[in-house]
């Protein structure tokens, strides 16, 4: 089911059942039960088969019949073991630091006062994320038996005053008791494992027998899963007002929404762009947050950051609702939204609950965490810094190293810093879709009407317009159109089948396609002999354009290569192969280019190329 597929059934659905959530419930009970019947039938008919085969050589021992149920066995035995270890995939524990309530008695009494009245908690843990969850993780996969973990995040107990602290934990203590039936729990819940499950055998090999059944199964499931999850949110947040109070669990949401905003842009931003300095990620990143939440905000980034917040509209992408619609369902007006959010709380909920000395200790165990699991991809993209900045600038670079010296430091050191790199490569090609398209995120991250205009430039490029159009929805997103999002949704939905069709009709070569000169410039062609002659393999070399039906703007080309290697060599397909993508790789042209040599099923169309396109021949080694 396509992504587009998935969104009209989640709006048929929403608009269906807006007045009978109870019609939800039974359709997603029914499917689930449907998913778990289906898989038991598997392993029945597996476990059967193998009975089968043993019964027969217990029967008719030393008979042909029982030499072949010996093939029954293992192949029952088999399916069953199959589906079975694809189910039970080991979920992983949140990763953090592990509380005791004999070591923070103030916290685990700050818990059991608003906590769950019907669910044990069987852990707590404390981690790095300006967020808190409440976790059930199965003992037996799909089979259920769940522990409840409570994750709280370190930075949330300081970028939350207790009273706000409380009514986000009395928020996500509604999803255990209070606001959900025992099936809407139920439902809950095995959405969650199917979703963790799903994504640990995405790029597993062990369950092709299942492929089919998930990819029909999973959508149909989710669809009204996912509906019923965000209706169960605005509920939790009404258990969460009634308990703890309407103001302090409104302004706990906007607070998050405000800070989870500036750590990106004012903290981590600033942290990825010191790659290129540092070898090593930093040891005390926690502290850094830390002191960085304590520090006042400017007014006018504050109310900028909520604004932007509230304008953000939901769409089927997001498992929340969106905040104006959560403020809306608990009576907060616009006008009252508009709080001053600027100043960090006077007494964070971490110095209320959490000792000086656990603090410290806390810090030092998430930052090493958090060290762990950033170092190997930090020392990557310090190691591309260092052989960027080895690259001499004293020569002109082309388009193609200049756009690759600039794709690689906006990753570095952020699209700010490299914006007159971006503008004076536009200068030189105003219609290089990469740069256009950098500009144009530039532009919408500050809101800047402009940044369309370069987005939709951008787009021309079939190979970029799907991000282009999610950039795009995100930055009008953000400015609360709604109908600009269904349109660019629906012109993403389209671009991605018509680009599937095109890189198909791309990468086949028939006597039967039409083929013309290519009308390169004699620059262009000029570059592409002396790349050739760089490689002696290539003997001779012919270029030509091929008409295509899926994006005729976008220019095919077919070079076609006579290599000839030594004889004294064993050449194999995929050093022949290496020697295609290198040459692809150092020539620049606009447009899509087919390579492919002049030998085995690619000769009878080179003969045709040749004759129909006579002066084609764009190389003769000398």
């Amino acid at each position: 089911m396509t992504r587009e597929a998935f969104d009209t059934l989640v709006n048929r659905l929403e608009v269906a059942s807006s007045d009978r959530p109870d019609d939800l419930m039974l359709r997603a009970v029914g499917l689930i039960v449907l998913g778990y019947l289906i898989l038991g039938l598997a392993i029945l008919f597996g476990l059967s088969l193998a009975g089968a085969g043993v019964w027969l050589m217990l029967s008719s021992p030393w008979t042909p019949q029982a030499w072949l149920a010996i093939l029954f066995v293992p192949a029952g035995l088999g399916v069953a073991f199959l589906i079975l270890s694809c189910l039970w995939v080991p979920l992983e524990e949140p990763k953090g630091v592990r509380l005791d309530p004999g070591e923070l008695p103030e916290l685990f009494r700050f818990i059991s006062d608003i906590g769950p009245k019907t669910r044990k908690i069987h852990r707590v843990i404390l981690d790095g994320e300006l967020n808190a969850s409440v976790v059930q993780l199965p003992r037996f996969g799909l089979c259920g038996w769940h522990r409840t973990w409570l994750v709280i995040g370190m930075p949330l107990m300081q970028a939350l005053p207790p009273d706000e602290f409380r009514a986000v934990l009395a928020h996500e203590f509604a999803h255990l008791d209070g606001c959900h039936s025992g099936i809407s729990r139920w439902l809950h819940r095995t959405r969650m494992t199917w979703e963790r499950v799903l994504d640990r055998l995405e790029d597993s090999s062990w369950c092709p027998l299942l492929g089919r059944l998930l990819a029909w199964f999973w959508p149909r499931f989710n669809a009204p899963a996912f509906i019923l999850s965000r209706m169960q949110e605005f509920e939790c947040d009404r258990v969460a007002a009634h308990r703890e109070g309407v103001r302090p669990l409104a302004d706990g949401l906007m607070r998050l929404a405000i800070q989870s905003q500036r750590l990106e842009e004012n903290f981590w931003q600033p942290l990825h762009a010191g790659i290129r300095h540092h070898e090593s990620p930093p040891g005390d990143i926690m502290r850094q947050m830390s002191a960085f939440l304590r520090k006042p905000m400017d007014p006018e980034s504050a109310a900028r950051r909520l604004s932007q917040a509230l304008r953000m509209e939901t769409d089927n992408r997001d498992s929340h609702p969106g905040l104006s619609e959560r403020l809306e369902k608990l009576g907060i007006l616009e006008e009252e939204s508009r709080t001053n959010f600027e100043h960090p709380p006077a007494v964070p909920a971490v110095d209320l609950l959490l000792p000086a000395s656990f603090r410290e200790q806390a810090e030092s165990a998430l930052s090493r965490l958090w060290q762990d699991g950033a170092t190997k991809r930090w020392r990557e993209k310090h190691r591309e810094a260092l052989d960027l900045k080895k690259t001499s600038r004293s020569k002109s670079p082309g388009i193609r190293e200049s756009w690759e010296r600039i794709a690689a430091l906006s990753r570095l050191d952020g699209l700010g810093r490299m914006q007159p790199e971006i503008l004076a490569l536009l200068d030189r090609k105003p219609d290089h879709a990469g740069a256009l398209y950098l500009r144009g995120c530039h532009l919408a991250q500050r809101e800047d009407p402009q940044a369309i205009s370069f987005l939709e430039r951008a787009a021309n490029d079939p190979t970029i317009a799907v991000q282009a159009f999610d950039t795009l929805a995100d930055f009008h997103r953000r400015c609360g159109r709604v109908e600009e999002i269904l349109q660019l949704k629906r012109r993403a939905n389209r671009h991605e089948q018509e680009l599937r069709a095109a890189l198909v009709e791309r990468n086949k070569l028939d006597r039967h396609d039409s083929f013309a000169s290519h009308e390169l410039d004699p620059t262009c062609v000029e570059s592409l002999r002396e790349v050739l002659k760089d490689h002696p393999a290539v003997k001779r070399a012919w270029l030509v354009a091929k008409h295509v039906r899926h994006f005729p703007h976008w220019r095919h080309f077919v070079l076609i290569l006579d290599t000839r290697w030594s004889a004294l060599r064993s050449i194999s397909d995929t050093t022949q192969q290496q020697l295609l993508s290198r040459i692809l790789k150092e020539w620049e042209v606009d447009g899509y280019v087919l390579a492919v040599r002049d030998d085995g099923e690619h000769r009878p169309v080179a003969r045709t190329i040749r004759r129909l396109v006579p002066d084609c021949e764009v190389y003769r080694q000398s």
